[in-house]
């Protein structure tokens, strides 16, 4: 579990004080390939248009469902809203997104910096398919 996903874990606080007995038992899994808690260095995938944050409906970039530009409260009307389970950051440099499970930038959240994606949010518990708003942020993600 990335440890900054979820940071705000709102609706699960009990969450952030089992991850870490979860992480030294071997029952949560990180992914090898994680680079860092705000995603993992990619080349922005052909169907994602730069300054865009995108969405995908199956593992590894595939199966585009859409894009945001701005900050959205909720994803209302967008394919995106709870089907995502991939996510790529085409912003400009120093703009983050944050993700968030639920409207209104409510619940806890991943993080992207630009340049970066999860290409599997099923490997993040509550994160897979459960996308719904989204915030773009100076420099936030660590």
């Amino acid at each position: 579990m990335n440890v900054q996903m979820f940071i705000a874990m709102g609706r699960r606080p009990w969450l952030r004080a089992v991850t870490p007995i979860l992480l030294v038992a071997g029952l949560v899994q990180v992914p090898a390939n994680q680079a860092s808690a705000s995603g993992v260095a990619y080349g922005r995938p052909a169907s994602c248009a730069v300054k865009k944050l995108c969405l995908y409906n199956s593992a590894n970039f595939v199966g585009y469902l859409g894009a945001f530009e701005k900050d959205n409260s909720n994803w209302n009307g967008s394919n995106a809203k709870n089907a995502d389970t991939s996510a790529y950051n085409a912003g400009s440099v120093g703009w983050d997104v944050k993700v968030f499970p639920d409207d209104n930038w409510g619940g806890g959240f991943y993080c992207l910096k630009p340049g970066r994606g999860w290409a599997n949010l099923a490997d993040f518990p509550g994160a897979n398919n459960n996308g719904q708003s989204n915030d773009w942020v100076q420099n936030f993600c660590s």
